[in-house]
């Protein structure tokens, strides 16, 4: 069975997915080209459309985001509102979720019975129980102003779920795992999406500052820093008006703080102001997403090129030196490790 196993696996042009990294393909808006692609850093080989090569059908249009748990992947396919669960070692379907979403953006698991998943165009937190892959309850979210509050990215922690409202939004909740309810709800910034924890406990959110003539606001981009018992602001480094902040990460012990602002700087998250200089001068490129791997504290920059073509990823260590370049699917836009 398992010289079969192999043999199917070569043949299908897959590299062993047991450890490493996935990178999630967006694609382009309305192609349904989306994509899933897996990079062993040990080996250095990558496996473009593992999805579709194990299925036989595509993803879908727009893959967002992938959540692991266990050896279930959960991959978010925004613009089909389907979100498939696959085993995270063949990228075998297990099941779907398609009814009930709307723009579905990402996953977080909260139990051994169900997950949360974050909607764009909605103000309610889908509740999924796992086992029947359906919408079993709704979360309602509304924001300050009593309107439609989208959520985006989500982190658990002791018993609560905090939530970034991102699209037309200047809000991050915080949400009781027990009663699935928004419990507690703090303005800090038009448009907070991504949404991290630090090891000291703090949550640390990118607040973009949307753009002129935003019907919630135009501000400079800030990176701010919460803490979650109380639910307030306790720092705030802020940008220029016409600065952009494409992505934020931790390193391997979550005590320094990556983001890319054309170039990448990172910074002490006891640092009391932003750096001047920055940590990394990458080659030209679109630059997209960022990740630091989990092991080698490694960084990880994808370089959606001109949206079109098959984007890249350089792999660089903590002295900057470039280690690796490899070609991935069009617009990768998301990093989940196994």
């Amino acid at each position: 069975m398992a010289c079969e196993k192999d043999d199917e696996t070569q043949e299908k042009g897959l590299t062993d997915m047991t450890e490493g990294l996935f990178v999630v393909n967006e694609g382009n808006w309305g192609s349904g080209n989306s994509t899933v692609s897996f990079y062993d850093p040990q080996t250095r080989e990558v496996s473009n459309e593992v999805f579709y090569l194990t299925n036989g059908m595509r993803l879908g249009d727009v893959a967002q985001t992938m959540t692991i748990d266990g050896n279930v992947a959960w991959i978010v396919v925004n613009n089909s509102n389907v979100v498939y669960a696959v085993d995270a070692t063949t990228m075998k379907e297990l099941g779907r979720v398609e009814s009930g979403l709307v723009s579905p953006r990402s996953v977080c698991v909260v139990s051994d019975d169900k997950i949360y998943v974050s909607q764009m165009y909605s103000d309610k937190i889908a509740v999924v129980d796992v086992h029947s892959y359906e919408v079993i309850d709704y979360i309602t979210c509304k924001g300050l102003n009593g309107e439609i509050s989208s959520t985006e990215d989500m982190v658990k922690k002791d018993g609560y779920v905090y939530v970034s409202c991102w699209s037309f939004q200047k809000e991050v909740l915080k949400v009781d795992i027990s009663q699935d309810s928004v419990v507690n709800c703090l303005e800090v910034g038009v448009q907070p999406s991504r949404l991290l924890m630090d090891k000291a406990g703090k949550l640390w959110t990118l607040v973009d500052g949307g753009y002129e003539g935003n019907p919630v606001g135009y501000e400079a981009p800030q990176i701010v820093r919460i803490d979650p018992q109380s639910m307030t602001v306790d720092k705030r480094y802020t940008f220029e008006l016409n600065d952009y902040i494409s992505d934020i990460c931790f390193n391997l012990t979550s005590d320094t703080l990556f983001w890319m602002k054309g170039d990448v700087y990172r910074m002490a998250i006891s640092a009391e102001t932003l750096p001047d200089e920055p940590f990394l001068k990458p080659e030209k490129g679109q630059y997209y997403a960022m990740s630091i791997s989990p092991k080698k504290n490694e960084l990880y920059l994808s370089d959606a090129i001109d949206y079109v073509q098959q984007g890249v990823v350089r792999r660089y260590d903590m002295k900057g030196v470039l280690l690796d370049v490899f070609e991935v699917g069009v617009c990768p836009g998301y990093f989940c490790w196994k």
